[in-house]
């Protein structure tokens, strides 16, 4: 029942109030009520299950202000609450967009926000309360909603590699310059394979293992037919920051990439139109 103005959330016993509990609504349990030994309250164990049966029935009302009040916490760690409560619970809290950060995928995390998801911080919520929201499925990891791009995976397909000797002409400058501009950038020595996998939605991958994957089935065979083009170049310095760092939207990965684009330029052009643009 709705407390009048300036009346404080009770316990009622078939008409009678029996405790005041400030929780947000009045509650007739319509029965007699179990009271403590001073009889002056009931029992903590009783009140929590009256607190669980009000949020199971009334959890889809409660504004969202009131979702964050302690009683409703209290509901959400018990056992016996609804896995429908907990979805409204979660659901009024943080709306209908929301997923749970995901150590495992930090990547996935900034995905999510970027596409105007609220991630929800592992201290939102205590272990109790997790393992609720778990079961019921209120709120799943990021990492299930807005994975990070994971090109390989264990069991996957192999790869159709293109033979060194069924390269195009314009395949093999483009490779050659690659590895030479790498191993420029990098200090170290790389690998160059053209696998053709249409499917696959990656164009190119590069990692810590050193070795660049240019995939002729997404890119295309024009793609290869002006080696040292900006689109190739551009290609090339995303793939080789991932030597540094794999989560594309992390402040390494960025850094990376300008310290690669720079040492890019003093490579590919005169050092001077760096340095003073007006010197002959």
């Amino acid at each position: 029942y709705e407390p009048a103005a300036g009346e404080a959330a009770s316990l009622y016993e078939m008409g009678l109030p029996v405790v005041e509990i400030g929780d947000r609504w009045h509650v007739e349990v319509a029965q007699k009520v179990p009271l403590n030994a001073d009889r002056d309250n009931v029992p903590p164990s009783y009140l929590q299950q009256v607190r669980v049966l009000v949020a199971n029935a009334m959890a889809s009302r409660l504004s969202h202000e009131e979702i964050t009040e302690p009683w409703v916490g209290l509901a959400l760690e018990d056992p016996r609450i609804a896995p429908a409560a907990v979805r409204e619970i979660v659901r009024g809290r943080f709306g209908d967009r929301h997923v749970t950060a995901d150590p495992s995928d930090p990547e996935a995390n900034k995905l999510a926000t970027a596409q105007g998801y609220v991630v929800i911080p592992p201290r939102t919520f205590n272990g109790r309360q997790w393992e609720n929201i778990r079961r019921a499925g209120a709120s799943l990891p990021a990492g299930q909603v807005t994975p990070s791009p994971k090109p390989y995976e264990e069991g996957g397909a192999p790869q159709n590699v293109v033979p060194a000797e069924k390269w195009t002409p314009a395949m093999q400058e483009t490779v050659a310059l690659f590895a030479r501009l790498a191993t420029r950038l990098l200090g170290q020595a790389i690998a160059v394979k053209v696998v053709s996998a249409p499917r696959w939605p990656f164009s190119a991958t590069f990692g810590r293992e050193r070795e660049l994957t240019l995939n002729v089935g997404r890119l295309g065979r024009k793609w290869f037919e002006q080696p040292g083009h900006k689109h190739q170049l551009a290609l090339l310095l995303h793939e080789l920051a991932h030597y540094y760092e794999r989560d594309h939207l992390s402040e390494h990965y960025a850094q990376a990439i300008c310290r690669l684009g720079a040492d890019l330029a003093w490579l590919c052009g005169d050092p001077r139109v760096v340095t003073n643009p007006d010197r002959p």
